[in-house]
């Protein structure tokens, strides 16, 4: 899987950065990061014992559902806490074209 970048320079951070900070809202924030905890838990207990999401074969459904884990993961959060998911996210990521995708 590609590495992105994490910790105190990801793009979250850089993003909270140039909104003014008379507008963050502390709370808010961590309302929809316990969201997106929550959508991953969920998709990691779909994807337990499965190799893909819908079938035996990658899917429309991996690609697009992967874009978005790899982004979640760009923006700071630890997808191997969710081993399933983690798996999942290997192999999709793993494929050629999600490579070139990602290339500037």
């Amino acid at each position: 899987m590609p590495q992105y970048p994490r910790g105190p320079r990801s793009r979250s951070c850089e993003a909270a950065e140039r909104i003014p900070a008379e507008r963050h809202n502390a709370k808010a924030g961590e309302v929809a990061k316990a969201d997106v905890e929550k959508h991953l838990a969920i998709l990691d207990g779909a994807l337990e014992g499965k190799t893909w999401l819908v079938g035996d074969a990658f899917s429309l459904v991996d690609l697009h559902v992967s874009g978005w884990v790899a982004y979640v993961g760009m923006n700071g959060f630890d997808i191997a806490r969710w081993p399933s998911l983690d798996a999942w996210t290997k192999r999709s990521t793993s494929r050629p074209g999600f490579g070139l995708s990602m290339k500037p």
